[in-house]
């Protein structure tokens, strides 16, 4: 799903920690990230040639209220953008209140439960659900980085047909920080050399 003629915007949660199943996640604060989503959405919703955003890890739905409200803020303002997200959690976790998340300025994790999945879910196009298992790692399976990840529509917008082959994207910086997006080759991304010296 790389549009042919728009930009995609991600935005990457600042926490990830979704633990094993029936744990608690360690505790941390997440209190500025609101703010922060709230500031690039508001420049990104005004931008041109926007086709939609992605919400990415850490984990999304570990700031769940924050990631209704973010949702609902772009579609008030940018009703055809499309907003996707990539969730460790199965939608099963999901759908049964087997998640936590945090609300702003708490250090105290909330058990998740189906209506607040409900509320961000009516704004989702799609979602990668499952967390990473780097013993079941593929690469031909579009957008899913192991085997137990699975894509779900939630809309008509997009389908099966939509998904291109794995891909990605490497930026150098001026200040020479390389940035990687996507799904490199296994193996393509050993370091070499640091050369900023």
């Amino acid at each position: 799903m790389v549009p042919e003629n728009g930009w995609w915007y991600g935005f990457k949660a600042v926490i990830c920690v979704v633990p094993a199943a029936g744990t608690l996640p360690p505790t941390g604060s997440i209190g500025a990230v609101t703010s922060l989503w709230i500031k690039l959405g508001s420049g990104f919703c005004l931008a041109g040639g926007v086709e939609g955003v992605t919400l990415s890890g850490g984990e999304p739905f570990q700031q769940a209220a924050e990631l209704r409200l973010l949702c609902e803020y772009i579609k008030l303002r940018r009703p055809s953008l499309s907003i996707g997200v990539f969730s460790g959690y199965t939608t099963h976790e999901l759908a049964q209140g087997q998640w936590h998340w945090k609300p702003r300025d708490t250090d105290a994790w909330v058990r998740g439960d189906a209506a607040l999945f409900d509320q961000v879910k009516r704004f989702l196009d799609f979602g990668v659900f499952g967390r990473f298992r780097q013993t079941m790692a593929c690469s031909d399976k579009p957008l899913c980085g192991s085997r137990n990840q699975e894509v779900i529509f939630l809309t008509d917008r997009y389908s099966h047909r939509d998904l291109e082959p794995q891909g990605y994207e490497v930026n150098i910086g001026g200040d020479g920080l390389v940035t990687i997006t996507g799904f490199p080759p296994s193996g393509s991304m050993r370091p070499s050399r640091n050369y900023r010296e």
